[in-house]
């Protein structure tokens, strides 16, 4: 969404196994449903969607396309007219390039954001391989992407065998875009720590850091990293992961620090997302109540106060 104007971005299953990515102008026209991708009935899965809104009420998608032997990164918009499918040509329809299974390679699902005047778009993309993940950025005029667009691979050294086992976050910044990961490394090769890096479009490249290393017990893990934007300043939250994959502490860290907004004993069900404007910052996820039944929990600016807010 982006001021008055919300976007839902959905993948359609077909008969023969395949899916391909709708999406609907859900305010201020319902009821505005175009295609992001082709749709063939073939087995094809178009998959793995995430979507930006300019302050224009254009939308802005990066998705894969996944065959048994390859993967395929794409991006395409509506900037040329809302009304008309992605595939259409006035809309811009981009190849970012394809990882191989046969070469050991496989894309993670991308990320998106827009710089805060609209000046840029980027997108984040991992390629998991078994030596060291290579993590790109693509960046380019949300509005002319043909000729001003670029693609980035950051400084992940290999000596460090970097692996990437979840889903990237991105926020834009006024001229830049910051991406947030979870990694393993040799410095940490038996649980994530996670990672942030920032990058403006035809600028240096600089090495990632970790914000506030937790230290934490082999096999456990810090996995959802989000990254925003408050009041000019970034911010960052995160799940501790466990094997099996249950959800603990929240974790949430800003320029003056981090620390643990809310304990679990291993019953969270992970789902952290958060969100933010100038002034605040909110967070929400899930967590399996003594009873058996799921409850919804939120906490929201610098207070982190939380409650649940939703059960059934």
């Amino acid at each position: 969404s982006r001021g008055g104007v919300i976007y839902a971005v959905h993948e359609v299953t077909n008969a023969s196994g395949g899916s391909a990515l709708k999406f609907c102008l859900v305010v201020p026209t319902r009821d505005t449903c175009h295609w992001v991708s082709d749709h063939p009935d073939d087995t094809i899965l178009r998959t793995d969607v995430t979507a930006a809104v300019t302050a224009l009420g254009t939308l802005h998608v990066s998705y894969l396309i996944k065959t048994t032997t390859d993967s395929t990164a794409y991006y395409a918009d509506n900037a040329g007219d809302v009304t008309q499918d992605m595939t259409h040509a006035i809309n811009h329809q981009f190849n970012m390039g394809t990882a191989h299974f046969d070469q050991n390679e496989l894309f993670l699902p991308p990320a998106i954001a827009l710089e805060t005047d609209d000046g840029f778009f980027y997108i984040a993309l991992v390629t998991d391989n078994l030596t060291s993940d290579i993590l790109t950025v693509f960046y380019a005029n949300p509005f002319n992407v043909i000729g001003t667009g670029n693609i980035e691979d950051m400084n992940l050294p290999e000596v460090k065998e970097w692996e990437i086992p979840g889903r990237l976050s991105i926020t834009g910044g006024p001229s830049n875009a910051t991406v947030a990961f979870p990694a393993y490394t040799t410095d940490h090769p038996s649980q994530t720590d996670i990672y942030w890096i920032s990058y403006t479009a035809n600028g240096a490249i600089n090495a990632p850091s970790r914000p506030y290393p937790t230290n934490l017990t082999a096999t456990y893990n810090d996995c959802d990293p989000v990254v925003t934007l408050v009041g000019g300043a970034l911010a960052l939250g995160w799940h501790i992961c466990g094997f099996p994959p249950s959800r603990d502490d929240v974790y949430f860290y800003s320029l003056s620090g981090g620390q643990i907004i809310h304990s679990t004993d291993w019953n969270g069900r992970g789902t952290l997302d958060m969100a933010a404007n100038g002034e605040l910052v909110a967070g929400v996820w899930n967590e399996i109540q003594t009873d058996g039944r799921t409850a919804s929990w939120f906490a929201y600016n610098a207070h982190m106060l939380w409650l649940p807010v939703v059960k059934k």
